[in-house]
């Protein structure tokens, strides 16, 4: 199991076998080794999970580039995941239709096997602006990955899954019911650097 520190009890199920790595090799005490081939963490659906007026999605990552797709953290339609190109995206999917609004930004930033914290923030709003990636705190150059017109999350009571087909090490996830602000995202980083 990986524990929740946060004290709403979300434990997470580790699914497939990632192992528990030494504090040493980690950056905030104790992170996980995932395979890139079916290792992930599963977290229970939980009320603070209904993300209808902004989401903070975090973590710390420590990667190659291989496997080519990936998920970093999922709540069906609001993923953090990178495809076959050239990107990590995030997206929100319509409560009605398949538009969805997003951003994305390059993941050679990201695929070099050092650690990064990599944080996105959804204000609530109905464009993509109100969603901004981050890097060890600083935002990210982002581009717009939108389809069609946006008006309200899709709820949905799915589990979230974490570090799917990663090959690599993951710590220190954290999912927020809000956008936090920059100065917090920066003070995050400071905390856990």
């Amino acid at each position: 199991q990986a524990l929740d520190s946060s004290g709403n009890n979300n434990t997470g199920t580790l699914t497939n076998g990632p192992t528990w790595q030494q504090a040493n090799n980690c950056k905030t005490g104790g992170c996980l080794s995932f395979d890139g081939v079916d290792d992930y963490v599963a977290v229970s659906d939980s009320s603070n999970f209904t993300f209808t007026s902004g989401v903070t999605m975090n973590f710390w990552i420590k990667k190659s580039n291989t496997p080519i797709n990936y998920t970093f953290i999922s709540k069906s339609e609001f993923p953090v995941y990178s495809a076959s190109d050239s990107y990590v995206y995030f997206y929100i999917r319509d409560n009605a239709t398949n538009s969805y609004i997003g951003r994305r930004f390059l993941k050679t930033l990201i695929e070099d096997n050092n650690f990064k914290m990599i944080t996105v923030t959804w204000n609530g709003g109905v464009l993509s602006s109100g969603i901004i990636f981050y890097m060890n705190g600083i935002p990210l150059s982002t581009t717009d990955y939108s389809y069609g017109t946006f008006s309200a999350p899709r709820i949905n009571t799915n589990p979230i899954s974490m570090f799917s087909t990663i090959n690599g090490l993951a710590d220190d996830p954290r999912v927020y019911n809000r956008a936090l602000s920059s100065a917090e995202i920066l003070t995050l980083y400071n905390a856990t650097r």
